[in-house]
């Protein structure tokens, strides 16, 4: 309460001559304003001191001394003691090292290489935005000229609103137009209305006309008559041609004629040659001997009288006692 008080009577005094002339609550505004803009930079202070730090920097740190690499080197107890001492510090600092080095932020990893590019980023983008927030804070007050765009956004804008002022005169101009009159448009659709009858009222009495008259040749009937003269013609050569060769002599001789009838007289020699030896055979003696037959029937004797004295011989030894002749 008492600290309370001192503050509200530091801030009235620090603030008196400037709201001597204020109300009372224009008079509190004022110092809670001044007690916030304090308090902000005491806390800017506070931050710019431990705040958005990593963890390797935000702690004490151990530095040795220059004289204490000279200091306690003999071997008295007392010196023994403070280098032991030293080594203790040694190694609490670089497990404080160590620890902080393994300490993580949330949301605020190690200074890995993803890292500082998304700082970096961070960094462009955020410089991109204060740009933008300078830029729109100049122009505030600055008078916006025509540009291109702009002028040509104008124009398609009076060009739409002339096209409707347009259709709207128009159409307020034919609201007492009588459309029954006959207009260029109906006038030119009449008339080509009335041709096209014109063009099919001549065709119907073309064809009238010509249903009695008789039809005179054309380019095309000629051409189709000298067809037809030429085919019969053609016909006509023909039964005449085979007409003439009715009594025609087919016998009178002509090369072909020769050689087919050679071959023939030469087949015909060739199948009287063989009727003729057939002929002669009929009364052939096959009994009669020639000198082959001969000499097959002497060896066929001779066979035969071998085959009937071993027959023999193997008759007349039936009986011999083989036993008997072998001791006599």
């Amino acid at each position: 309460m008492t600290l309370r008080l001192g503050l509200a009577r530091y801030l009235d005094a620090r603030t008196r001559s400037k709201t001597s002339s204020l109300t009372i609550r224009q008079r509190y505004d004022v110092k809670a304003y001044y007690t916030m803009t304090e308090a902000n930079e005491e806390r800017a202070k506070q931050d710019a001191k431990y705040g958005f730090k990593s963890p390797e920097e935000n702690r004490q740190k151990f530095e040795q001394k220059e004289w204490r690499n000279k200091a306690f080197q003999g071997v008295s107890p007392m010196d023994f003691a403070m280098q032991q001492r030293l080594r203790d510090k040694e190694r609490k600092e670089k497990e404080a090292q160590a620890k902080a080095a393994m300490y993580r932020y949330q949301g605020k990893p190690s200074d890995d290489a993803i890292t500082l590019r998304r700082k970096e980023q961070h960094d462009r983008e955020k410089m991109a935005k204060e740009t933008a927030r300078e830029t729109k804070s100049n122009l505030k007050d600055v008078l916006i000229t025509e540009t291109a765009e702009s002028a040509s956004r104008k124009e398609h804008f009076d060009r739409d609103n002339q096209w409707k002022e347009t259709g709207r005169t128009t159409r307020s101009n034919l609201k007492d137009v009588n459309m029954s009159g006959a207009a260029f448009e109906t006038e030119i659709r009449k008339e080509q209305h009335q041709r096209d009858q014109g063009y099919k009222a001549t065709a119907r009495e073309t064809r009238e006309g010509l249903k009695d008259v008789l039809i005179t040749e054309t380019a095309e009937s000629a051409s189709r008559k000298e067809h037809f003269d030429r085919d019969n013609q053609w016909k006509e050569t023909g039964r005449t041609t085979r007409s003439n060769l009715k009594d025609v002599n087919m016998a009178v001789p002509s090369f072909e004629t020769d050689v087919r009838k050679e071959q023939h007289t030469r087949d015909q020699g060739y199948k009287a040659t063989q009727r003729d030896t057939r002929d002669n055979l009929r009364h052939y003696d096959d009994t009669a001997e020639d000198v082959i037959t001969s000499v097959r029937k002497d060896q066929h004797m001779r066979e035969q009288g071998a085959k009937a004295t071993a027959k023999q011989t193997k008759d007349s030894l039936k009986d011999v006692n083989m036993a008997a002749a072998v001791f006599m």
